[in-house]
Parts: C-alpha cells; sequence; structure tokens
C-alpha cells in the first residue's frame, strides 16, 4: 500500500494571494481580487472572505496539469512582464478545456513558499498516478478497469490520511482505530467524489454493521458538514464546533455527558443531546459491546480533543498529559495525536475543570489590560510588522441550540467584540522586545475568548496568529504567559521565519466576581466517584489496550 512521501509542512498551505481572473490559455481579463487560499493534499480553495465556509472555487489537484513559478503576458493576458510582480499559478482541466489560475504575491519568499507548495502536492499526485500506471501495465489491465479504480482511490485515501493509523481486517481499509475497546476515533464518512479519498459512506456503514449492529452511536463534531438523517439508521447525533478550533467547555462536558448517560433513540426518539441528560442510562455499559464512534473531517484534531476529555471525564486517565499520549499512540503510527495548541490546552483545562472544580465550569467577569509581544513578528519586507489584536467570543445562543442537531450548517460560532486597529493608531515595530499593545477593554462575562494577533498592510491585513482561552479557567495571577510552542498558527514556524524562537505572548487582566451560577454536574461524573492514583488509571487503560 502505498502512503504518502510529502513533507508534513508541504502537505497543506493556507493565506491570502491576489488571484486573477481565471482564463484559458491567454485569454483573461486583467481583474485582480484578494483571495483567501487553503490548499491541502486533495483540492485548493479559494475564499472571498472570511467565514471561510463557502469557497468561490475549488479545483482537484488530479485535475492540476503544471505548476508555473512565473507567468508572464504571452501566457495569461492579465500577467505582466514587470519582474517586481511576482506572478505564479497552477494550469488546470475542468469540462475538456484547460485554464490558467494566476496568482501574484508582494514579496518573492511569499512566492517561493507557495510555488515549493503547488510542486510538492502537484508531484505527489502524479507519483500516485505512475504508481498505478506501473501496476496496472504489469497486470495488463486497463487502467478504467474497477479493480485498478479501487486501487488508485486507496492510495488517495492513504495519501490524505497521511500517518493515521488505518483499520485494515477482512475487507475493510479505513480511516478508523479504536482508542478504547469502545471508543473509536474516524475520518469523515463521506459519499460523491469525495468518498475518493476519505472513507466511503458505505464502507463505513458496512462496518459498524458488521462488527457493532444496533450496538453503536456516530457523534459528528463537524460544523461545517452533515449527512442524512437516514445513515447509520439515524444511530449518530452532532456536536459542532468549527475545524482547527476548541469546543466550548460547556459543549465538551455535554459530550461526555451525552457519552455516558446516552438514552437510546431507538426506544426514546425525542431525546437527544442535552435532553437525553434528563434521562440518564450509562449507553456504554448498558449492555456489553456497545461502542461510540467520534469524528470529525480528518479524525484527529477536534475529535482528540473530545476523547481526550472523554477519558478524563470517565476517570480511564488522570492527567491530560495521559490522555493525549494515550490518543496519540493509538491513533497515529507517529505518536503526534493533538497537535493544535488551543486544543492541547482545552484538555488541560478539563483536567482541572475535574479536579480542580470538582466538575463545575467557574464563571467570571474579565478584563484585558494589555498583551506583550515577547519580539516582533517578522512580516513585513523589512523584518517588522504592524501588529493589532482581535477578540472573540462564542456566540451566545450557539452552546445548546446545536446539540444533538443532525443537519444543517453551523459555521461562524464566533463574533468579534474588539478589534484594535478601528479606533486605535497600530505602530510599526522593527526589532522591538516586550513591545505593549494597551487594551484595557472590560469583557464583561465571558466563557471562550480567542485572541487573534493580525498585521496592517496597505493592501490587505495579514493574519499571524490566535489562540483560544477560557476566563473562568485562568489561574487568577492576573498574567497569563503563552509560548511560540502553545500559540496556534505560530507553532507551525519551525523554521522561525515569522516568529522568532524565544517568541511568546503575555495577557495582563483582572477578574471580577460573576452573578452566573457554575455550569456543571460535580458528583455525576464517573472519574469523581472513583478517583484513580494517575499509576492506576495508566494500569486501567493498558489493560484496556489488551481488549483491542
Amino acid at each position: 500500500m502505498a502512503s504518502s512521501e510529502l513533507d508534513p509542512e508541504l502537505a497543506s498551505k493556507r493565506g491570502w494571494l491576489w488571484k486573477g481572473a481565471t482564463g484559458r490559455t491567454a485569454i483573461g481579463r486583467q481583474t485582480w481580487k484578494m483571495r483567501f487560499i487553503i490548499s491541502t493534499p486533495e483540492r485548493l480553495e479559494y475564499y472571498a472572505a472570511e467565514p471561510f465556509d463557502t469557497p468561490k472555487a475549488a479545483i482537484m489537484w488530479d485535475d492540476v496539469t503544471l505548476v508555473y513559478d512565473n507567468i508572464n503576458s504571452a501566457m495569461y493576458a492579465g500577467a505582466s512582464d514587470d519582474p517586481e510582480l511576482l506572478h505564479f499559478g497552477l494550469r488546470f482541466r475542468e469540462k475538456g478545456k484547460e485554464y490558467i489560475l494566476c496568482f501574484r504575491t508582494d514579496r518573492a519568499s511569499d512566492r517561493e513558499s507557495w510555488v515549493q507548495h503547488f510542486t510538492a502536492l502537484k508531484s505527489e499526485c502524479d507519483r500516485l498516478r505512475e504508481a498505478v500506471q506501473e501496476t496496472a501495465n504489469v497486470l495488463q489491465v486497463h487502467v478504467s478497469s474497477k479493480g485498478i479504480l479501487e486501487r488508485v482511490r486507496l492510495k488517495m485515501r492513504n495519501l490524505v490520511s497521511l500517518k493515521k493509523q488505518r483499520f485494515v481486517k477482512d475487507a475493510f481499509d479505513l480511516d478508523l482505530a479504536y482508542i478504547l475497546p469502545n471508543v473509536i476515533a474516524m475520518g469523515y464518512p463521506a459519499e460523491g467524489r469525495e468518498a475518493n479519498f476519505r472513507n466511503p459512506m458505505e464502507q463505513v456503514q458496512w462496518f459498524f454493521d458488521t462488527y457493532h449492529k444496533d450496538r453503536y452511536r456516530i457523534y459528528n463534531l463537524c460544523s461545517e458538514r452533515s449527512y442524512p438523517p437516514s445513515r447509520f439508521n439515524g444511530s449518530f447525533v452532532r456536536y459542532p464546533f468549527d475545524d482547527h478550533n476548541t469546543s466550548p467547555m460547556e459543549l465538551l462536558l455535554a459530550i461526555c455527558q451525552d457519552i455516558h448517560t446516552y438514552n437510546c433513540r431507538s426506544s426514546r426518539p425525542d431525546l437527544i443531546g442535552p435532553e437525553a441528560l434528563k434521562k440518564p442510562v450509562d449507553f456504554l455499559q448498558k449492555q456489553p459491546g456497545n461502542v461510540v464512534s467520534i469524528h470529525c473531517k480528518a479524525g484527529k484534531g477536534r475529535t482528540g480533543l473530545v476523547i481526550c476529555c472523554y477519558m478524563l471525564y470517565s476517570g480511564v486517565c488522570r492527567t491530560a498529559e495521559e490522555a493525549l499520549e494515550i490518543f496519540g499512540s493509538r491513533r497515529t503510527r507517529d505518536g503526534k495525536g493533538v497537535q493544535i495548541p488551543s486544543q492541547r490546552r482545552y484538555i488541560k483545562y478539563f483536567e482541572d475543570l475535574l479536579y480542580r472544580y470538582h466538575g463545575f465550569i467557574p464563571t467570571t467577569q474579565i478584563i484585558f489590560h494589555s498583551i506583550i509581544l515577547s519580539t516582533t513578528p517578522l512580516f513585513d519586507m523589512d523584518g517588522g510588522s504592524d501588529p493589532y489584536v482581535v477578540l472573540k467570543k462564542r456566540r451566545p445562543d450557539h452552546k445548546h441550540r446545536n446539540m444533538g442537531q443532525t443537519e444543517g450548517s453551523f459555521k461562524d460560532q464566533t463574533e468579534v467584540i474588539l478589534d484594535s486597529h478601528i479606533g486605535m493608531k497600530t505602530k510599526h515595530i522593527i526589532r522591538e522586545r516586550d513591545f505593549e499593545l494597551f487594551l484595557n477593554f472590560d469583557l464583561g462575562e465571558c466563557d471562550d475568548i480567542q485572541v487573534n494577533l493580525w498585521d496592517e498592510d496597505i493592501n490587505q491585513n495579514e493574519y499571524m496568529c490566535s489562540f483560544w482561552i477560557h476566563a473562568g479557567l485562568l489561574d487568577g495571577s492576573g498574567r497569563l504567559i503563552i509560548p511560540k510552542v502553545m500559540i496556534d498558527d505560530a507553532v507551525k514556524d519551525t523554521t522561525h521565519r515569522y516568529f522568532t524562537e524565544d517568541f511568546c505572548v503575555t495577557l495582563t487582566y483582572s477578574t471580577r466576581a460573576s452573578s452566573r451560577l457554575p455550569v456543571g454536574t460535580g458528583a455525576d461524573i464517573p472519574a469523581l466517584q472513583h478517583q484513580r492514583s494517575p499509576h492506576a488509571s495508566l494500569q486501567h487503560a493498558e489493560e484496556a489496550d489488551d481488549e483491542i
């Protein structure tokens, strides 16, 4: 079985680019618009503005025929022959015709980075195609035959799943792994063209009907997609939150409660999500052989966040580090499970929620005084930047409205509460240390808060990095220091091109008492009913591992 040879740093890329009007060969209008590009091993998508939920267009890498590191006016009418204007792009097929997708950057280093990424994905796609063709030649079977097409699909699925463990047994080869004997992590069960490179819905349903018939429940964490209510015989539920983000702490607690206190939908179809909690029945212990399967899109980040929290909630693990290690070792071949820093932070928060706050989510009112950048982010040509802050919080109506719903899209679950470059003058800094952005902003009663750092530019402001925190779970010291390795997107900068190795963000704040009562169930949490020592919990996890 072929596996991906892609460098993980080249496997996906996102950012703002100038995009020319799509033209066929030399035909094209001289129209340039800023677009946000999201490129993954299976496709390239571009968006006009946030929220990035509906792309303007999507191009499959299998349809790309050439990558251009330099485009001139003879190739594309909208391009310029000025060497200072850095044009590059792709040639792709669509409905029997060929088109050029032309991009432009303001910096040569950015163009080189994007061209390197495009070239790597195109080369990997060509490599897989050649491998399949070689197999076809050996077998003297035409590449369009059903057997060879299925081999192509399997190669594509292995490419997309990267270093995740796959379930390969009997007739199955799925992006799926048992984390515990009764808890499964898997990639999204797809239909249509997407099933060529993700878990096919038909095979996933067959898997559960074969091994766990009438004794399973599926948890879909995707805010961006779902499937018809008839799938999995209706035995699924949604607890949606956005990709590359954390779940609200309240939602995490509700998911764990739902898994442990699920009232079978087959006997009480009116009880799903939060309603099921009113009549608790332990689903996983109701009868031997019950399992739950949790998935997002890739089945690693959001899925790992929820499963790690459930292992803490159920008492299988005593610490966040233990849960992360178990999930990483059983979901991936390289041990790298949950990698997004904010998701890892929320798993630690969940441990504190259980053992420091006894299962109740504390509430507070908070004031942000300032944000201090230890070193200057390197986003401008002169090695400086014009940093400003955007604060977001969860929409107040989203926390319970989506629980248990099976259909619909729930993207854009946040709202901006502060944009510091509106009404506050930004400052250009170069090689400055401990630069302080004074906010003195009263957020009032807040739970989950996202801190976003942006660079103000003349043409298009540029996103730099972000992180999520929970106001009620801060330690109350008034000073929170977050190193680079715990900042979303900054952690990916392993070559220190944009952030120095010692870059960190310090948040100064103060809190005051909230009028709201804490949220939670306290003693109903299994981990608090039979607290184990760390050694005992690890032994329990190892015993579970022996049963898989």
